[in-house]
């Protein structure tokens, strides 16, 4: 597994894994976009080094970050092959959760391609995904913009899938929603109370907080996204599509926010 990440510019937690209930992993890969171009490939490095711009005392919770137990593994020495990468993120997960098998993960993309993968590793069975899009297209559809697949890869996998934040779509991703009677149509407050999964693509949001590589109007308030955040239960949960980097102390936050969740004794609602 070593030989397969990275740990150069991990966060210094102070637990070994075994000791740990959440990993942190990182995943820079991002394959071809349009719209805002790309850059989301940088987040992991980014994102840890923000993480370090506050002070690791959380003034809700009552809890200092790096007082629980936590373990960052660094990232997956990613490749440009989708399928390459997807074999070594999948040796990574086996490896942590041989060391700790009831460890949960907070991931760090890359864009939203890595999403498929973790499901694959995890052997994830519900999912939820805050999303300006429903990322359902076709490879042939897609036209070599692999990213808005990856929702369909989920639910190819027999994922039970629910989408928020949708604001963009096509004609043949709204019939292949209809098809696998994909749960999009709702709203943040009706969302199952306990999932599997997680995944925030960072274009749920508004524009006004960060940049995305596919950004779309009228996004959701950051403080909407807190709140789902905290009532939802998760055991594993992805940061992705963030180019940094505008937006960083949202971004951190969230971040912040979901070390919180997985990682404390107890599971908190603020």
């Amino acid at each position: 597994m070593l030989s397969l990440c990275s740990r150069r510019g991990a966060l210094k937690f102070p637990f070994s894994l075994e000791d740990s209930r959440c990993v942190v992993l990182g995943i820079p890969f991002e394959g071809r976009h349009w719209g805002n171009g790309s850059g989301a490939r940088l987040t992991p490095k980014l994102l840890r080094k923000y993480f370090d711009h506050y002070y690791s005392y959380d003034l809700e919770s009552g809890l200092d970050l790096y007082e629980l137990p936590i373990f960052d593994a660094g990232d997956v020495k990613v490749t440009k092959s989708f399928e390459e990468t997807k074999r070594r993120v999948i040796e990574v997960v086996k490896y942590l959760r041989s060391k700790n098998p009831s460890i949960r993960f907070c991931f760090i993309g890359g864009d939203h391609l890595v999403t498929p993968m973790l499901v694959e590793a995890l052997g994830v069975r519900s999912l939820i995904s805050l999303d300006a899009h429903l990322d359902l297209l076709s490879e042939d559809d897609a036209r070599g913009y692999e990213h808005a697949t990856a929702m369909r890869k989920v639910a190819n996998k027999g994922v039970t899938l629910y989408v928020r934040g949708v604001r963009d779509v096509n004609s043949e991703e709204l019939e292949y929603a209809k098809l696998k009677s994909i749960d999009w149509r709702g709203d943040l407050s009706d969302l199952p109370s306990r999932i599997d999964y997680l995944s925030i693509d960072l274009d749920v949001l508004d524009p006004i907080y960060v940049d995305t590589s596919a950004p779309v109007a009228m996004g959701i308030e950051f403080k909407q996204l807190l709140k789902s955040l905290r009532r939802l239960e998760f055991d594993h949960a992805d940061i992705v599509e963030w180019i940094p980097p505008r937006g960083f102390p949202y971004v951190a936050k969230l971040f912040r926010e979901i070390l919180i969740k997985l990682a404390s004794p107890k599971r908190l609602k603020h």
